[in-house]
This record gives C-alpha cells, structure tokens and sequence, in this order.
C-alpha cells in the first residue's frame, strides 16, 4: 500500500516564492521543473538538444538551478549563468566523490519531505537504489540497469529478441509467458521486482518504518507493479524529490516537524 507525506515539510517564507527553473540532466534527458518557492508548478522532459528542445521561454530570464550526470552536456547550458549543483551543495554525510549528484538530490529531497532515514529508488536510465540514516548518513545502495535500459539491450545485442519498450506494458505481465515478446517482459520486470523486493525487505529489517520511496521517469509504472506484486510493502511514489531537493537549496530552507 502506498504511504502519505507525514507531518513534516520544508519551511516555507514569503519573500522566496519567486519563480526558478530546475535542470537536471539525466543519463539520456533533460529533466525541467518551473517552480514557486518550494514547489515544483510544472515538470516536462526533453532530448538534449537546446535546438529542438521546447525551452522554456523563463530560461534566461528566473534563477536556474542545474545537476547533471553527463560533463559535455553541462557545458551546452553554461550560457544561460546556471547556478550548478555538486556534492558540496548538500548536506549530506558519508558520500563518495563519485556519488551521482541525482542520487543525491533525491536523498536530500526525500529526507526533508518523509523524514529521515529514507530509501529511495530512482526508476531512471540506471536504476538506483539509495539509502539514508537518521544522522543524514548514506548507508549505502545499488545500481542496476533500467526498465527500458534492459529491454533495449536485449533488442540491440541479441538478433532473435524484438526491441521492446517500457511503454508497451501496460499491466504486470504474465509469469509464465507464451510467446518471445511476453518472455522479454516476464524476465526484466519479475526480475526488477525481485531485486526490489530483496532490498525493500531488507531496508525495513535495518530500518524499522522507515520511508520508501520510488521517484525517476519509470518510477511510477515500477510503483504500480510493485504494489501488485508486493502489496505487503509500504512504498511512497513521488516523481518531486529531485526538484524538493534543489529548492532547499535553491533557499536554504530546512523541515520543520
């Protein structure tokens, strides 16, 4: 069953809910959020491309916040005087100096949204699976490849399996399938949904209540899947925690309880 926000939010003051735009560049996408203050209005994904990107026609002219993942692509945007996130932006213990700044963001963000300690998982390009204590401490996590990472490279690597996508399924598929494509489908999701479950599982053991929560652009469709797969899990979906994490930044805000 999915939890609700408990009773601890960011603080919020009058004087910072001035528009902003987020930037986070992503393993393969730009991930945009417009927001007031503390919160995300409007969010949209685009290619890396500034020309056949839709813009937004604020860029250039409200605060903008960028991480990004992808050097090169940080580069493209420099024109726009981003302010630009690294590690040292976030307090946060215990990182190493390769910790993907997204992972961390979300960590950030979903902390000051749930409450510490905090699991969250990233249904991105690579999915990530993040932990955090009490003490804002990173526990430690995983990476593994993506829903759609999986699907193409068994499209692309192996000439007798089809190239599928994540937007063909549109239900849990069938365990036991009956045909290659419903095959694809049955190994990648039942074997995501295993490994998440092995964790969620084991994070409950080290962290008795403590949040969960799924958040990156396969996130919701892996939430619907596990909430049939694994009712008995109480996991969190919210596709912010990137954005939440930037705005504390972005105003130096803390949670108040």
């Amino acid at each position: 069953m999915e939890t609700s926000k408990p009773g601890c939010g960011l603080a919020l003051d009058n004087d910072k809910q001035k528009p902003w735009l987020g930037l986070m560049i992503g393993n393969s996408r730009l991930h945009w959020a417009y927001c007031s203050g503390n919160a995300p209005l409007q969010t949209w994904v685009t290619d890396y491309n500034p020309k056949s990107a839709q813009l937004p026609v604020l860029l250039g002219k409200v605060p903008l916040m960028l991480a990004s993942v992808v050097p090169e692509q940080t580069e493209v945007w420099r024109v726009y005087q981003p302010k630009i996130l690294t590690l040292k932006n976030l307090p946060l213990v215990n990182l190493y100096p390769s910790f993907g700044i997204d992972r961390a963001l979300a960590g950030w963000g979903a902390g000051l949204t749930y409450g510490f300690p905090c699991l969250v998982v990233d249904g991105g390009t690579a999915l990530t699976i993040t932990g955090f204590d009490q003490d804002k401490k990173l526990v430690g996590g995983a990476i593994l490849p993506g829903l759609g990472l999986q699907l193409a490279t068994l499209g692309d690597r192996l000439a007798a399996l089809p190239k599928l996508e994540v937007g063909q399924l549109s239900r849990l598929p069938d365990r036991w399938a009956l045909d290659t494509p419903s095959a694809i489908f049955s190994g990648v999701v039942y074997g995501m949904l295993g490994a998440l479950q092995s964790y969620l599982q084991d994070w409950q053991k080290l962290f008795p209540g403590a949040a969960m929560i799924i958040t990156g652009g396969d996130g919701k469709i892996l939430h619907g899947f596990l909430k049939e797969h694994s009712p008995n899990l109480s996991v969190a979906w919210d596709d912010n925690l990137i954005f939440l994490g930037m705005a504390a930044i972005h105003h130096g805000d803390r949670p108040i309880c």
